[in-house]
């Protein structure tokens, strides 16, 4: 029971802290599928349009897939968690 009250106390941490990073009230949270962490990134970047494509904003949030490849194989190595320091540390809470 200590390892999921030490999970849980961490979450409600987490939770508060992206409560700081965005008001309720944000205008944000009236797009369907919208929740505080992508709030939060979506409200840090503030203007979209910067980006020329949608895998050019994925990299920026550092969702992009790590893939390796030879000549014989590809190999995905999870997401690469490359990008904007602040972004990165709000998905990483």
């Amino acid at each position: 029971m200590g390892e999921l009250g030490r999970l849980e106390g961490r979450k409600r941490e987490i939770e508060e802290k992206l409560k700081e990073l965005v008001p309720e009230d944000s205008l944000i949270f009236t797009i369907p599928g919208i929740g505080r962490t992508l709030g939060a990134i979506i409200l840090r970047v503030s203007d979209v349009r910067c980006f020329s494509d949608k895998k050019k904003f994925v990299a920026y949030c550092g969702l992009d897939p790590v893939v390796e490849s030879s000549g014989k194989s590809v190999v995905s190595r999870g997401i690469s968690r490359r990008g904007d320091v602040l972004r990165s540390s709000i998905l990483q809470l």
